[in-house]
This record gives C-alpha cells, sequence and structure tokens, in this order.
C-alpha cells in the first residue's frame, strides 16, 4: 500500500533521532517525554494517511505486514485491525524465557475474526475513528493505552478485526529486572484502566469477554475444554468447547494467597518464641500454601516448550533445558508480584479522568427500601420476580443484556456477575448474594406486529452450592459448640450466645439479599430507562391519547423466546430509542398480555 513512515523520538537518550534520520523517506517527529499515549497522539497528528498502523521499537515486522494488515479495511467496516507477534528465534535465552512467561502482550478473540483486543506492537486503526474517540489517552505513559483504545472504539460500536498473516517479531525483555520493571508498568496501567472502564473490572481483576490466545502453560491450566460427541459418539462432527476453569486456580499465583502463606510460615517460626501453643499448625499451612504455589509456577516451566532454543553458552542440552525451566518458574512466581507492585504504583499516583475517555460511569445503588424487602422475599418462591417493558420498535435481548451486565459491574461496590454461556437453560446472568446465594436472571422477548416488543425479565434466588456447604458446617459447629459450652457455662448463656451468632449470621445475609436485589433493580430500571422502554403497568401520568398509536399499534402476538432471524448487528451501547404515547387501548393490551403470561 501506499504508506508514509513516521518515527517519534519520544525524549530518547540514544540515537535513535538520527538512525532515523539516515533513510530515505523517514519523518522524525521528537517531543519532549511524554510517554506511550502521547507518542501515539503526535504519530496521528503528524500523519495524512486514512490508515494508521503502529509498532514499537522493539519490533521488526514482516517484508508483507502492512499488505496483510490492511486487508480487513478493504474487506470490511472494521475500525481497527490487529494482528500476531513472535520472540525471534535469534533473541538470547533470557528473552526466551522472558517470552514464555505470563503478562507478555497477546490478542484477545470474541470469535475467529473479531478481536476485543490487539497488542500495540502490531495495530492498525482508521483514521477517522481515533479521532472520533479523542486519540490515546495520554495517562497511560507506559502501558494500557492499546487495551483502552480498544474497549473505547467498541464502546462506539466498532469493530477489531484480526489478521493472523500480519505477522511481527516482537524482542522481548533481555533480562530478569526489565521483565519485573515492565510488569509493573503493566500493573498501574490497569489501576487506570480499572478507573475509566469500571465494569470490565471485577475485584480488580480484568473481565475479558472474549479469548486469550496463547499456548502458554499457565493460560492453558486457566481453562478447560469439553467435547460434544452426541449420543454414544454418533455426532458426526463432534465439537470442541472452551470453558473457563473456576476462580480457585487462580488463588496460588495470587499475592494475597503468597502473603498469607509467608505471614502463617513466620507466626509459626517465631510464635514459640513468644510462648504461642501449637505454633505447628500455621507453619505447616504456611508451607502448604508455598509449596502449592511453587510447584504450580515449577508445572508451567515444566509443561513450556523449549522445542528449537539452543543451548546456553558451555553448558549442555539437559543443563540448557533445566536452566530454561527454572528461570521460566522463576518468572511465573515473579509476575503476579510484579502486576501488584504496579497496582500499589498507580493508587499512589492518581491521574484525571477525562470524561471522553470513560466509557462507563460508576454508580452507588442507594439504601434499600420497604419496596426491596418486599422484592428480595418474591424472590424465594419458586416464580421469583418480574420486570416488564414495551418498546413499540424492537430491541434484542443481547443489547440490553450487555447493557446490563456492564451497569451491574459498573455499580459500587461491584457484584459478581457471571454470565451463562449456554450451559444452563435457565438462566442468562447470575448476580452473586454474599457467598452463599445466586441472583439468577432470565429475559425474555416477545415479538408484536410492526415491529413493537415486550421485554421481561425474571429473577429468582437460589442457594449455592458452596453456601449450602457451609450452612450445613455452621449448623455442626453451633451444636458442637453448645454441646461443649454447657459443661462450662449456664445453659441460658449458651443459647443467648448461640441465638445472638445466628441472628447476626441471618441478619447478614438478609441484608445481603435486600441489598442485591436493589440493585439489580436500579441497574434494570437504568438500562430500561436508556433504552427508552416503558416499564409496565403503565402509569396514567404517561398517557397521552393520540388516535395514531391506537392504529399504529396491532394485537399482540404469540410469545415467542427467541429474538427474529433477521437481526441487525448490535453492539454493548444502547441507543435511545423514542418511546410513543401510550394511549388507554395501548396499555390495556400491553397489560393483558403481560396478565397472560403471569396467568
Amino acid at each position: 500500500p501506499d504508506m508514509e513512515v513516521i518515527v517519534v523520538d519520544d525524549g530518547s537518550s540514544d540515537a535513535t533521532g538520527d538512525i532515523a534520520r539516515g533513510y530515505t523517506g523517514v519523518r522524525v517527529i521528537k517531543i519532549p517525554q511524554g510517554g506511550l499515549s502521547a507518542a501515539r497522539n503526535a504519530g496521528l497528528a503528524g500523519a495524512v494517511g486514512e490508515i494508521i498502523a503502529y509498532t514499537d521499537a522493539d519490533v521488526r515486522v514482516d517484508p508483507d505486514w502492512l499488505t496483510y494488515l490492511v486487508q480487513p479495511f478493504l474487506t470490511s467496516d472494521v475500525s481497527g485491525v490487529g494482528g500476531p507477534n513472535v520472540v525471534p528465534a535469534d533473541d538470547p535465552w533470557v528473552s526466551q524465557c522472558v517470552a514464555r512467561a505470563p503478562g507478555g502482550p497477546t490478542h484477545v478473540m470474541l470469535d475467529d475474526r473479531i478481536a476485543e483486543h490487539v497488542p500495540g506492537c502490531n495495530m492498525a486503526f482508521r483514521r477517522d475513528a481515533l479521532l472520533a474517540i479523542d486519540g490515546f489517552n495520554p495517562v497511560y505513559v507506559r502501558a494500557g493505552d492499546d487495551v483502552d483504545v480498544c474497549w473505547r472504539l467498541q464502546a462506539k460500536k466498532l469493530e477489531i478485526a484480526f489478521a493472523p498473516a500480519a505477522l511481527v517479531w516482537h524482542h522481548h525483555r533481555p533480562t530478569v529486572r526489565g521483565y519485573w520493571r515492565q510488569q509493573v508498568g503493566y500493573g498501574e496501567g490497569e489501576t487506570w484502566l480499572d478507573a475509566h472502564h469500571p465494569e470490565k473490572f471485577l475485584g480488580g481483576q480484568m473481565v475479558w469477554g472474549g479469548r486469550i490466545y496463547s499456548p502458554l502453560p499457565f493460560l492453558r491450566t486457566s481453562a478447560e475444554r469439553r467435547v460434544n460427541t452426541g449420543v454414544w459418539g454418533t455426532a458426526a462432527f463432534p465439537s470442541i468447547y472452551s470453558t473457563g476453569a473456576h476462580r480457585w486456580q487462580y488463588l496460588p499465583h495470587s499475592p494475597a494467597w503468597m502473603a498469607v502463606s509467608l505471614v502463617l510460615s513466620l507466626i509459626g517460626i517465631f510464635g514459640p518464641l513468644a510462648g504461642m501453643d501449637a505454633a505447628w499448625l500455621p507453619l505447616i499451612a504456611g508451607i502448604v500454601g508455598g509449596t502449592i504455589t511453587v510447584t504450580r509456577c515449577a508445572l508451567c516451566g515444566w509443561r513450556s516448550n523449549l522445542d528449537g532454543l539452543p543451548t546456553i553458552g558451555g553448558w549442555s542440552t539437559r543443563q540448557s533445558r533445566f536452566l530454561y525451566r527454572g528461570l521460566i518458574a522463576w518468572l511465573h512466581l515473579l509476575q503476579p508480584l510484579a502486576r501488584f507492585r504496579g497496582r500499589l504504583r498507580g493508587l499512589s499516583r492518581p491521574q484525571p479522568i477525562a470524561p471522553q475517555h470513560v466509557t462507563r460511569q460508576p454508580w452507588k445503588s442507594p439504601m434499600p427500601t420497604l419496596r426491596d424487602v418486599v422484592v428480595s422475599a418474591r424472590l424465594l418462591t419458586r416464580a421469583g420476580t418480574e420486570h416488564s417493558f414495551w418498546s413499540a420498535s424492537w430491541i434484542s435481548h443481547t443489547t440490553l443484556l450487555t447493557e446490563l451486565v456492564g451497569d451491574l459491574r459498573a455499580s459500587r461496590p461491584a457484584p459478581i456477575v457471571d454470565v451463562d454461556e449456554g450451559w444452563r437453560p435457565d438462566r442468562d446472568l447470575s448476580l452473586a448474594i454474599g457467598r452463599w446465594g445466586w441472583l439468577h436472571v432470565r429475559t425474555v422477548v416477545e415479538e408484536h406486529e410492526h415491529g413493537a416488543c415486550l421485554l421481561r425479565i425474571r429473577a429468582r434466588l437460589r442457594q449455592s452450592f458452596v453456601g449450602t456447604l457451609r450452612g450445613v458446617t455452621l449448623a455442626v459447629l453451633v451444636a458442637g459448640g453448645m454441646s461443649a459450652s454447657v459443661f462450662i457455662y449456664d445453659m441460658s448463656v449458651t443459647l443467648l450466645v448461640s441465638a445472638v451468632g445466628v441472628a447476626a449470621i441471618g441478619a447478614r445475609s438478609t441484608w445481603q439479599a435486600i441489598r442485591g436485589a436493589a440493585v439489580l433493580d436500579r441497574a434494570v430500571t437504568r438500562v430500561g430507562e436508556a433504552a427508552g422502554l416503558r416499564k409496565l403497568p403503565i402509569s396514567t401520568r404517561d398517557e397521552a391519547p393520540e388516535p395514531s398509536d391506537l392504529e399504529s399499534t396491532a394485537p399482540p402476538s404469540v410469545e415467542s423466546t427467541v429474538a427474529r432471524p433477521a437481526e441487525p448487528p448490535v453492539s454493548p451501547v444502547l441507543e435511545p430509542v423514542v418511546a410513543p404515547s401510550v394511549t388507554p387501548a395501548l396499555r390495556q393490551r400491553a397489560e393483558k398480555s403481560l396478565s397472560d403470561f403471569s396467568g
């Protein structure tokens, strides 16, 4: 393609600018050191082409890189394109180990063509799309700029394609210290991503909607596979489904796990000096916790693919393989600690948040009311609670669910929201109620004549397996404690203490259920209002009789739980729908349809 080459010298202290000026057709833009995003914005301002392609100083591109990178722009209306990056075969052995450690730049795919994220070392965007979102956010000086711009483009209903043939070779950090500093920078960027995209984080961790594509053992162990072979293996083409592993599998790699293991070990070592009895119990617990972490890191190093790697210096092949795997395991141990260090540094250096760079504003649910108490009680029934909305124009349930999940995750404090991937027919998403229950949410969209639709959102509160197990354990502990305490204290004292403890736990669980019901109710109302939907039953204050409404709205049709086949593309961002005036006849028909469903 017809192209111009721009090198942005972001305050470098070496001869980068002079070397670049030695090449014909290369334009150098020198700016004061402002960080990664500022450099990308300088390149955007100086470029004149319709497509802006970005790469980094530690990258070597393939000769046909741009040819393949621009192909999706020519064949579709995507706003961005990214490609893969691989470590060069001639990189030093430490860089080869860093390339096999977690935390490296990689792509996240929503399907086989559309990506949720493409790394900054290999990405291109339409110039108009970047200008529409105000370019790159300058607060990201070290990392996070690529994630931020991808999420902001997707919030504008724009798509990012993946070009697997647009290959670049990415040189990784040649020292352990360099890898540590890189991961600290990534952690710092995550802090500011959390502030700008609260719906994308849960408990401080990123929540990806797609799949992280990587051959690393650490990522392979965090996902499971299910194979649908049909009845007795009779499926003509068995399908392989990838499912997310339980979050408990990440615990041994978390800084909290490592810190608790260390503290327990120190208590066990120094406890006897302070006269502590049975200090061996925390010592054993700490040793077991640390051993689990080290073992998992060692397994990741052992399972790493070392095919084609040369020997290290004068070491033998066997010794080199042992050194490779040992360093990879050590990097697996360091990476979460470096990210945590970066998160702390990001929190200590708050950055201004510009409204144009925020995809969703955090919100706090108000204090639950008496109505929320009644609603939470109805959640325990078989029917649960239901919200119904009427719209004179069609709106997809996938759009509403995407917006509802984002709104729930943006609430503060953020609850755990689990999105069903199609394995459970009785729910679309689930809202965690403390650690003991789930609020299961299911939606149905009725298709009516003239493009009208009726949306129903039903919620039911059910106890989880962990909650049941905790309840049984608590009952056993209370019974055992009461039996043991009657020999020491009076029976009345024992009963009083047990009753107070049980009441406190019950009150806390009840409060969690009431608050969960309130958060869901507010989120559903916010999403409905943003989409221009009318909540049923419709108040008489909203009525404005117009004969044209009666003529244009036909009687409701039969309920359908599936979306229309010919459905336009949707996006997480809702466009307001202008709701028509509601006549008495229209209200009567909508409420009659609701009554038929409830009956």
